[in-house]
């Protein structure tokens, strides 16, 4: 059996799917595409750049009384939208209104 972390993935899925072998995260993506089939329901991929706010202070998972925060950055992402005018609802679905600045990559 393997596992991935500390999750067995030789179940077998609600998709009627078995796996034998421990997924990495890029296959698990892969494999969720492949089995959602986003564009049998009209989405299309889009390559995005975005700028993301400065985070709130977060305390350090070790218990450490370290606060951290995530500085102001620009992020790279595909966004699986209906169209280019959706894109910044899925956005905001996803991140609130901790972006801004979207730009939409052309191949």
């Amino acid at each position: 059996m393997g596992t991935e972390g500390s999750r067995d993935v030789s179940r077998v899925s609600p998709h009627g799917l078995v796996r034998t072998r421990p997924l990495s995260r890029r296959h698990t993506l892969h494999h969720l595409a492949c089995v959602l089939h986003p564009r049998e329901r009209g989405l299309t991929p889009y390559r995005v750049v975005y700028r993301r706010a400065e985070s709130p202070p977060v305390p350090s998972i070790r218990d450490d009384g370290c606060w951290y925060t995530h500085p102001e950055r620009d992020e790279t992402a595909i966004v699986w939208a209906e169209d280019e005018a959706s894109i910044a609802e899925v956005l905001t679905y996803h991140y609130q209104h901790t972006w801004s600045h979207l730009r939409v990559l052309t191949a």
